[in-house]
């Protein structure tokens, strides 16, 4: 692979403007403390904020700093197919996957329209494809699934608009994409208007308490608050996660410049083994090329071969699908936390007291799942029912039937 312009550092690392925070300085309290100022720790704070709470953010580096700024950010249907979750959970909690994937959607949508963030948002088409060419038993299943579920889906001859012929594919109607840290910019200025607290470089070293008060013990002071909300992609204290309910991914990006407005700006997914996905993402204004982001070669840490290899390959891929792709101007890579059944971790934390909630195992849907978790954590805070409660519960079973359900994923 051609060396990169910006080596180890995302595209929207080096295109955000963040906000920065002090450090927490003594001792304080909350109505609720969150640990992480990802794309879950805020939105959960702005969404307690807008219904009243006093909510105080905490962050070991600052806004954005974690895997939220290495994600692709789109949001779109789950890696784990819809079929597999149907055989793995039952029709019912497959269908209640599929709303909370459309109420997360909706949901950031409405915070970028409400707090006016130019985040770069923007609804598109996304497509499934079988990277052989061939309509098969994988896209005939999650056709007959998705369209039971009421998703936008439709069987098409081949994805429209490209160079290269995907073969039959199936579009997903109204997907999304965004640039993650314009919009957590936008998102810590909204949590400051609404009187909200933020502080960069603050670890938290402890959770303690009981089923009033929790402690949140730092290095620089403790944090005093009615419940504490885990958004840190990896719990950092072992007892927030049963031991086999998650393992760590990683996947990697490149960034490749092509001709403006040469593409059809759409989302693509296929369903190979290794797994790719591509987008497309804004280059700076007065650019005439803008940035097709293709990712894929997820391992289970720790792996090899090493980085460039899987680099390289990535590369050879897209080359021989976008022949007009130019040069490599990105190259990085996210952790991903995997379920060992594909859902979500998202709730009341069952290893410690009722009020210690955790929001993890993304699994590479960290954009959707965040989204949703934070929805489902700010109900529980406020004793709000929840039909998404025991599908996403962190106390549930790892595995179901049996099989762990892994299909690829992506950060």
């Amino acid at each position: 692979m051609q060396a990169p312009q910006h080596p180890n550092t995302s595209i929207w690392l080096d295109s955000a403007s963040m906000p920065a925070f002090p450090a927490l300085d003594g001792d304080t309290t909350a109505d609720v403390c969150v640990i992480g100022a990802g794309i879950a720790g805020l939105t959960t704070a702005y969404m307690l904020l807008r219904e009243g709470k006093t909510v105080l953010v905490i962050d070991s580096a600052g806004i954005g700093a974690g895997e939220t700024g290495r994600s692709t950010a789109h949001m779109f249907p789950p890696d784990e197919r819809f079929s597999e979750l149907e055989r793995g959970f039952g029709t019912v909690k497959a269908a209640l996957v599929a709303d909370s994937y459309r109420r997360a959607t909706d949901c950031v949508e409405s915070i970028i329209r409400v707090e006016q963030i130019d985040c770069e948002f923007e609804r598109l088409d996304g497509y499934l494809f079988n990277p052989h060419g061939q309509w098969n038993a994988v896209l005939e299943s999650e056709y007959a699934v998705t369209s039971r579920f009421g998703l936008d889906v439709r069987r098409l001859e081949r994805v429209p608009g490209l160079q290269f012929d995907t073969g039959p594919c199936l579009r997903f109607a109204r997907q999304a994409q965004f640039h993650p840290l314009k919009y957590l910019a936008g998102l810590a200025r909204a949590i400051i208007t609404l009187g909200g607290t933020i502080h960069d470089h603050t670890r938290a070293l402890d959770v303690g308490g009981d089923a009033v008060t929790q402690t949140v013990r730092c290095k620089q002071g403790a944090i005093t608050a009615g419940a504490v909300v885990i958004a840190t992609n990896v719990p950092f204290i072992d007892r927030f996660v049963k031991h086999g309910m998650q393992q760590s991914y990683r996947s990697y990006v490149l960034g490749l410049r092509v001709p403006k407005d040469a593409l059809p700006r759409a989302l693509l997914w296929d369903t190979g083994k290794p797994y790719y996905y591509v987008r497309l993402a804004s280059a700076r204004p007065d650019a005439n090329y803008e940035l097709l982001v293709v990712g894929g070669q997820d391992h289970q840490d720790p792996a090899s071969p090493p980085a460039q290899q899987r680099y390289d390959e990535i590369e050879a891929w897209a080359r021989a699908r976008f022949p007009l792709a130019g040069q490599v101007d990105y190259a990085w890579s996210g952790r991903v936390m995997e379920p060992g059944d594909g859902i979500a971790l998202l709730g009341r934390n069952p290893l410690d007291e009722g009020n210690v909630f955790i929001i993890t195992g993304d699994s590479g849907n960290g954009m959707t799942h965040c989204t949703a978790g934070a929805i489902l954590v700010t109900d529980q805070i406020l004793g709000r029912t929840n039909r998404w409660s025991e599908l996403y519960s962190p106390d549930r079973e790892p595995f179901h039937g049996g099989t762990q359900l892994r299909f690829g994923t992506g950060p």
